[in-house]
């Protein structure tokens, strides 16, 4: 009985710490005014705005692609092993293309 008071109290603390972290308040961003682009810096600001969004979507998808990999690997043919291990070496190497091309921005406006 004590060992199922045990199971059950470390599932439920378990399972309540999403609901702790969303608990926590977060104050929403502020909307990022427009900018026009005249100089220099208007066109860095408009390609970093893009690339985070690019950035952020890419991220999402990764996540997905790592899971079919997963999906492949679990479903245990000899076959489907080798795809999930070349799909998870082509995931590796887009998050290091996704790293590089995060840092192109900062880079280019720092020579402009």
């Amino acid at each position: 009985m004590k060992t199922l008071i045990k199971k059950l109290s470390l599932v439920g603390g378990l399972l309540s710490l999403p609901l702790m972290a969303a608990a926590q308040q977060v104050t929403p961003p502020s909307a990022p005014t427009p900018t026009t682009i005249t100089t220099a810096q208007g066109v860095v600001d408009v390609i970093g705005r893009i690339a985070t969004f690019a950035t952020t979507v890419l991220a999402g998808l990764t996540v997905l692609l790592v899971i079919y990999a997963a999906y492949l690997y679990l479903t245990g043919t000899e076959d489907n092993i080798k795809k999930a291990k070349t799909q998870l070496i082509y995931v590796a190497v887009g998050v290091a293309l996704i790293i590089l091309s995060a840092s192109i921005v900062p880079l280019v406006d720092a020579i402009i």
